[in-house]
């Protein structure tokens, strides 16, 4: 923490000289407190030795069952993921009816069918049916008669309405 206070000084303004006097408190307070239970354990380091030499079994044994804990819990998580029929693991916030839809057109795919939210009317394709008109471009140096330049309906509709 101590580390992080000039920058976290610094980014909410605060005076050099309040900054350095927090710095300097902190720092006393620190050397204080490690100092003091260096010198209390000094005094006590035999009574702390045989605690450590009877205890050490048990702490390893609780250290070991709590990593094997996280572990398994982590392994369990994993495991209970949906997954999609592409193996990918489905994104937190989606829903599950996205994955169900998700696994129904895979299937559908897979059997050559059309998913059941996506079917179609059998209709006959014409090929001689009209065909749709090709997108209209604009020649920037072409003038109407009035000096103008000429310009469909809809881009006339859409400046009157962020003119307005």
């Amino acid at each position: 923490m101590r580390v992080g206070s000039a920058f976290i000084g610094g980014s909410v303004e605060m005076r050099w000289l309040k900054v350095f006097v927090i710095n300097a408190l902190g720092a006393a307070l620190w050397v204080g407190c490690w100092v003091s239970i260096g010198y209390l354990s000094g005094q006590h380091i035999t009574t702390i030795y045989n605690y450590v030499t009877r205890y050490s079994l048990y702490a390893l044994i609780a250290l070991a069952v709590i990593i094997g804990l996280l572990v398994a819990r982590h392994l369990r998580k994993r495991h209970r993921k949906p997954a999609t029929s592409a193996g990918e693991a489905i994104e937190p916030g989606k829903a599950p009816e996205a994955a169900e839809a998700a696994k129904a057109r895979d299937a559908a795919e897979a059997s050559d069918e059309a998913p059941v939210g996506d079917q179609v009317a059998d209709v006959p394709q014409n090929p001689e049916a009209e065909q749709p008109a090709a997108p209209v471009t604009h020649d920037p140096t072409a003038h109407s008669a009035n000096g103008t330049q000429p310009s469909d309906e809809g881009q006339e509709a859409s400046e009157e309405s962020r003119n307005a």
